[in-house]
């Protein structure tokens, strides 16, 4: 049997003739036994990161093609009868996107709450909270909740071998993961987001390549600082970042300079 990595590249040669890459989108992963997407390296999404989750924005981002909407946290709790992003989320019109809900290690997942399924929870990756996370991921995962991601940023000190493992050991524990999102620091951010994004491409998971998870977050640095992280992700071959609604027709024609497709429409 063709190993992995050849089997995909294989399948995708035939895929590039007579075909959109969007109509044949799987192949076979016999680590896993599943059917998993096909990594389009050359297709580049985007997820904006907003805090105004009102009808009259989600009306505008739903019809431009993104990825989907990353906001602001969410205790996800039963008892919340606030004003909750899931409203949003429970919205017909808006069902072509993806929201994703930043949470905490210590975050208590209610069983009770009814999360949509367009919805996936992210937790942010804690060294000395790697049990409660994979409770929690297990949780999600188990008892159908929710999609799951985590989200690595390699801060000073810290080892991104390390972090790589650790995010490996919790999704191989947990079966959860669809995204895995990346953020560096200011003032070394390419640096940071480059060798991270390096590291947890070498693990070798079952399902979907790490790198078809990987997702670089482009949203909280200086534009000289996303151009340099995003040239070398793109060169690597991450497909898939979060930018502010300021900058999306940035990264659109940036990505459209590098000789790569956008999924979003840009002015």
């Amino acid at each position: 049997m063709l190993p992995r990595i050849l089997l995909q590249r294989k399948l995708s040669m035939q895929l590039k003739t007579g075909w959109k890459w969007a109509s044949l989108s799987t192949y076979y992963d016999s680590q896993s036994g599943m059917h998993v997407p096909v990594h389009h390296d050359n297709e580049v999404s985007a997820i904006l990161s907003t805090d105004d989750w009102s009808q009259e924005n989600m009306d505008t981002l739903a019809n431009i093609g993104l990825l989907g909407i990353v906001g602001p946290n969410h205790h996800l709790s039963s008892s919340d009868r606030s004003q909750s992003p899931l409203d949003a989320c429970r919205n017909e019109n808006f069902s072509s996107l993806e929201f994703f809900l930043r949470t905490s290690s210590q975050a208590v997942i209610d069983v009770d709450v009814d999360i949509p399924k367009n919805v996936t929870l992210l937790f942010p990756y804690d060294e000395n909270a790697t049990e409660e996370i994979s409770t929690q991921i297990s949780t999600c995962v188990e008892q159908s909740i929710a999609a799951t991601a985590i989200v690595c940023q390699d801060k000073e000190g810290e080892d991104s071998m390390l972090i790589a493992n650790g995010v490996a050991q919790i999704l191989d524990d947990t079966g959860g993961g669809k995204y895995v999102f990346v953020v560096g620091t200011r003032g070394k951010y390419a640096n940071d987001i480059l060798e991270l994004c390096e590291e947890l491409s070498y693990l070798d998971l079952a399902g979907p390549t790490m790198k078809s998870r990987l997702v670089v977050d482009l949203s909280a640095n200086t534009n000289e600082e996303c151009e340099d992280a995003a040239e070398e992700c793109l060169m690597m071959g991450v497909n898939k970042f979060v930018i502010d609604e300021d900058r999306l027709n940035w990264l659109g024609h940036f990505v459209q300079n590098q000789g790569k497709s956008i999924t979003f429409r840009i002015d």
